[in-house]
């Protein structure tokens, strides 16, 4: 990150629960993106509940980074990016549970001062099973977000 910085850049986090926060702030580096949830996802209202948990305490690492933007995906992804809890199609429940908790995602940000944001994944090549990956899906759900 020192080197990144050194040159210019700027950093994105994923996985920030295994990085030394601290030591990555001291760098001063600007960080513009990180993973804004580290359990859950949007398709079920419990798992939600723990996706908002979550988001909360990603919040906190953001504010220490002075990260502006905190990424989502449909679901959790495990270590190799596919999904902890695979959706071969979202039904009606789901969409439901995901927009309500994005406007629920909404106001932690807003309040925060930060930006949340639904990245739709490749489901072709790489993360097989994400629900609202696609990019017809994604924008859906933030339309819908009031």
């Amino acid at each position: 990150v020192k080197r990144i910085h050194a040159l210019g850049f700027s950093a994105e986090i994923w996985g920030w629960t295994s990085k030394d926060i601290a030591a990555l702030a001291a760098t001063g580096a600007d960080f513009t993106s990180m993973t804004g949830y580290i359990r859950g996802n949007l398709t079920d209202p419990e798992d939600s509940r723990q996706l908002l948990d979550s988001a909360r305490e990603s919040l906190a690492i953001a504010a220490q980074l002075n990260c502006p933007s905190l990424n989502l995906h449909g679901t959790g992804l495990d270590d190799q990016g596919l999904p902890v809890k695979p959706v071969a199609h979202a039904n009606g429940r789901m969409w439901l549970s995901a927009c309500k908790t994005l406007e629920k995602i909404a106001r932690l940000g807003e309040d925060a001062g930060r930006v949340f944001l639904l990245e739709n994944l490749n489901t072709e090549v790489d993360h097989p099973g994400t629900p609202f990956a696609r990019a017809d899906d994604t924008l859906a759900l933030i339309e819908a977000v009031d």
